[in-house]
């Protein structure tokens, strides 16, 4: 990115190793050999804002990542991939250069897996499984679904898939939930009201009547973007900048939101319809697991905007060592430009 935009924030005066597992209750943080001390204290001030913000526009308590660890540069594949979930360490890896504006679709990956209770079977994603299970319940019918020569009618996929998410779902309002968001993201049916959003006769080349937009689009692109727990967490992606935006807030290194305009993200009705599920899913985990509010550990915020063009110093920061061990030191870094609201002006009275 060229530029890190933070509006609208609890004020954050500390960002350190300690703070990331004492205050964002992470059970460990990892940096790789090959990211900068600089780099590291810069990385893990940006993360830490990222996670509050994330936490407080969903009005969820910081200790829901305490199985969650997060590193830095520390477990790439060398591949172009920005960022990383591992489902078997429970851990996000960002990458040393390319990791910021990942963090809120990451955190989507570790959320379904959250929803699946950790479980390391495969798959392992709850929005995974859940695909598998309601297209399995389809039986032969199914060939309806993937078929290009055939599909079903609206009200025939209607009634089958309302006999599904009753029938074939635990009775849970939270399992429920995830099962019906995972039919509005492949099907584009919106189970809250019991309607097809996305059904579309015309002739859309390779579209059935069926897809999702969200799925048709994605589709094309190939296997990666139609997988339906990359899905899930893109549309997550849009969930979270949508919520910052109703609030007049921004977090690019939460959420960069730079290809939100191609139709791999969700659109339009869908995506309204999108939020309302993530909505209903986020309210009924917070009462099924018994998931505390945000509590603001500060009544003081602060916009931030660091443009990356610019190179200048910063009189203090944080260093992690190779030990680990935490340092005051004076860094070299990226030309800070902070505006902090209330802040200066309640500390100065």
């Amino acid at each position: 990115m060229a530029y890190i935009k933070r509006t609208g924030g609890l004020l954050i005066e500390e960002a350190d190793e300690k703070t990331v597992i004492e205050k964002l209750h992470f059970k460990s943080l990892t940096l790789g050999n090959y990211v900068k001390d600089n780099e590291a204290q810069e990385h893990i001030r940006h993360f830490v804002a990222a996670i509050v913000d994330l936490c407080e526009v969903l009005d969820i308590n910081l200790s829901i990542n305490e199985k969650l660890a997060i590193a830095f540069g520390a477990f790439g594949r060398g591949g172009k991939a920005m960022a990383t979930y591992y489902p078997t360490r429970q851990l996000i890896n960002l990458t040393k250069r390319n990791g910021d504006g990942s963090v809120a679709h990451e955190w989507g990956h570790f959320f379904d897996h959250y929803l699946n209770g950790f479980a390391l079977t495969k798959p392992a994603l709850r929005s995974e499984q859940y695909l598998d299970l309601l297209m399995d319940k389809f039986g032969s019918r199914r060939k309806y679904l993937t078929s290009s020569r055939s599909s079903m009618s609206w009200d025939y996929f209607i009634s089958e898939m309302e006999y599904n998410l009753k029938n074939h779902i635990p009775d849970s309002p939270l399992l429920k939930s995830m099962a019906g968001m995972v039919a509005m993201l492949r099907f584009g049916y919106y189970h809250i009201e019991g309607t097809m959003v996305s059904y579309h006769q015309d002739d859309i080349k390779g579209k059935k009547p069926t897809d999702s937009f969200l799925y048709y689009h994605s589709k094309l692109q190939g296997s990666y973007w139609s997988n339906i727990a990359e899905m899930f967490a893109r549309s997550f992606e849009c969930y979270v900048a949508d919520k910052l935006k109703e609030q007049g807030r921004v977090n690019n290194y939460l959420v960069s939101g730079s290809l939100f305009g191609f139709p791999v993200y969700p659109q339009g009705k869908e995506r309204a319809c999108i939020n309302k599920c993530f909505d209903h899913l986020i309210a009924s985990m917070k009462s099924h697991l018994s998931v505390k509010s945000f509590t603001p550990f500060t009544t003081q915020r602060a916009d931030e905007y660091i443009d990356l063009n610019q190179e200048g110093t910063v009189n203090k920061g944080v260093i992690v060592g190779k030990e680990r061990k935490l340092k005051l030191a004076k860094i070299r870094a990226k030309a800070i430009i902070i505006k902090q609201k209330q802040a200066l002006s309640k500390g100065s009275e």
